[in-house]
């Protein structure tokens, strides 16, 4: 192919890029096969999510907070860190807002 024609797809791949927030993770889709590779990376990420909204909510809990306040802090240990990730060094909507079961998880 063309030189004019390579740029040409550079710069749709590019901008299909931009669109989807810059994430290339087809391999990470939403409804995996678990016993695919992309599948047992997922589970493991739903794994953790879970492992660390356990953690929050156990720690609130010692704490002496309330079921309101352990949920929170259950919510914010689950999801804080690719929250940050996403919103102020990935300059993109957090990845919750998209996919909410993230949410539900914790």
């Amino acid at each position: 192919s063309s030189p004019k024609h390579q740029k040409q797809q550079q710069a749709a791949l590019f901008t299909s890029k931009i669109q989807n927030q810059g994430r290339d993770d087809a391999s990470l889709s939403r409804y995996p096969n678990f016993r695919s590779p992309g599948g047992i990376l997922r589970s493991l990420d739903y794994a953790g999510t879970l492992t660390f909204a356990l953690t929050g909510a156990v720690t609130a809990a010692q704490s002496g907070l309330d079921v309101f306040g352990s949920t929170m802090a259950a919510v914010i240990t689950a999801v804080g860190g690719g929250t940050i990730r996403d919103a102020i060094f990935l300059n993109r909507r957090p990845f919750w807002t998209e996919e909410s079961e993230y949410i539900w998880m914790s």
